[in-house]
C-alpha cells in the first residue's frame, strides 16, 4: 500500500477499495492486515473461537447476486420433501453479528469488487453504505437493519479490468479508493525477508521489474504516462509480485509465462504500442 497502513484509511471511512493493476498485492495486503496485524479469526468459526475481530472474504463476479450476499430463498430436500428456506448471505450475517457485538470488529474482504453488479448485489442496502445510521427494512427480516460502524469493507479492484468504467462512479462515491501501484520497495522487502536469496537474484528481479515499468512511463521520465493512447498507464503497469522470485529459473518462468503474455495482451488491446512491446520483450528475454 502507500506509506500509510490500512487502519489509517479505515479510520477515515469504514469502506475502502485497494485499486491497482495486476500483481500489486491487493488481496494479499487485505488478508495480511486482518490476519496478521489484527489477529482476526474467520467469521465462519466465530461460535468456536473468541476473538476481538473476525473476518471473511468473498469474490464478486458477474453472476454473483443479492441472494448470495444479503438474503435469498434456497431449496432443500428433507425426507424427500422439497422445502424452501430463507438463507442469510454473508454480508447480512456479518451485519447482524456486528450489531449484536458492538465491542468486536468485523471485516469483509470483497475481492474483485468491480466485477459484480453492485446495484443487484447490495439491493436496498446500497444506500446504507453512504448513510450508516439509516435503517432499512429488508423483505424477510423482522428487525430493520442499519449497517453498524464496526463492520468494515475492504474491496480490491483490478484497474486493468475492462468493466471498470461501469462501476467506477458508484464505487467512488461510497468507498475510499486507495491506490496500489507497482512498488520496487516491495521487491526489496521480499528479498530482505529471504536472507538465503543471493544478491544476484535480487538484482535480476529489480532490473527486470524496472525494464518492464519503462514500457508504461512517459518517454524520458520515471512517471507513469497519464494518457497514452487514451489509457492511464498506472492502471495497467505490471505489478511487483510477478518479479518476486527466489532463483533465475523462477524469474524466467514468471517472465516467460506471465509478464510477456500480459504485455502481449496489452499490445493487442492497444494499451501499449507494438514498438514498446517488442523493446521490453527483447530486454526481458535475457532473463529467460
Amino acid at each position: 500500500t502507500s506509506s500509510k497502513g490500512l487502519d489509517y484509511y479505515l479510520s477515515h471511512k469504514p469502506q475502502i477499495i485497494l485499486a491497482g493493476p495486476p500483481g500489486t498485492s491487493k488481496t494479499w495486503s487485505a488478508r495480511e492486515y486482518v490476519e496478521k496485524q489484527l489477529g482476526a479469526r474467520r467469521f465462519e468459526n466465530a461460535e468456536n473461537e473468541y476473538a476481538e475481530s473476525y473476518w471473511s472474504i468473498v469474490q464478486f463476479h458477474p453472476s454473483y447476486g443479492y441472494e448470495d450476499f444479503i438474503s435469498g430463498v434456497k431449496a432443500e430436500t428433507i425426507n424427500d420433501n422439497l422445502t424452501f428456506k430463507q438463507k442469510k448471505g454473508i454480508f447480512l450475517k456479518m451485519a447482524i453479528a456486528a450489531k449484536q457485538n458492538p465491542d468486536n470488529n468485523y471485516y469483509l474482504i470483497i475481492d474483485e469488487i468491480n466485477r459484480g453488479v453492485l446495484g443487484r448485489i447490495f439491493g436496498e442496502l446500497i444506500l446504507t453504505l453512504e448513510y450508516r445510521g439509516l435503517e432499512v427494512h429488508l423483505p424477510d427480516e423482522d428487525e430493520p437493519l442499519n449497517i453498524p460502524e464496526n463492520l468494515y469493507l475492504i474491496g480490491t479492484m483490478n484497474t486493468a479490468d475492462r468493466n471498470i468504467a461501469l462501476v467506477d462512479h458508484a464505487l467512488r462515491r461510497r468507498f475510499l479508493i486507495v491506490e496500489m501501484l507497482p512498488d520496487e520497495n516491495q521487491l526489496n522487502n521480499y528479498h530482505d525477508s529471504k536472507p538465503e536469496n543471493s544478491l544476484t537474484i535480487r538484482k535480476s528481479c529489480i532490473e527486470a521489474f524496472r525494464k518492464t515499468q519503462n514500457a508504461f512511463y512517459k518517454t524520458g521520465t520515471k512517471q507513469y504516462d497519464p494518457d497514452m493512447n487514451g489509457y492511464n498507464m498506472q492502471d495497467y503497469a505490471v505489478g511487483h509480485t510477478y518479479f518476486m522470485a527466489d532463483s533465475n529459473d523462477e524469474l524466467s518462468m514468471n517472465i516467460k509465462h506471465q509478464v510477456i503474455p500480459l504485455l502481449g495482451e496489452y499490445q493487442r488491446e492497444g494499451v501499449i504500442t507494438k514498438a514498446a512491446f517488442e523493446k521490453v520483450k527483447s530486454e526481458l528475454q535475457r532473463f529467460g
